[in-house]
């Protein structure tokens, strides 16, 4: 376990990455702006989404357990990509 914490660190702490244009993530982290989102909406608008699609899956034939775990999926990941907090590339 210490080890472990130790390679943590180093990984992001020490180690710039070109993909994070030449910064360490632990840099990048620390400078990020407030998230100032409005946690209620954002439940809200995903709940919205949950229910569409899981409708939209259940006309396909989707089975019910399924139907549920991707909606969620899918509703988050668009509700964090409409606000800029998710790139999916």
């Amino acid at each position: 376990a210490v080890r472990l914490d130790q390679m943590l660190d180093v990984m992001n702490t020490r180690i710039p990455r070109r993909a994070l244009g030449w910064q360490t993530p632990s840099a990048l982290w620390t400078a990020r702006g407030a998230i100032c989102d409005n946690r209620q909406e954002l439940e809200e608008e995903v709940g919205s989404r949950v229910r569409r699609i899981e409708e939209a899956q259940r006309r396909a034939g989707v089975g019910e357990a399924v139907a549920r775990d991707r909606a969620e999926r899918f509703a988050i990941e668009t509700a964090l990509e409409r606000r800029g907090y998710l790139r999916i590339g």
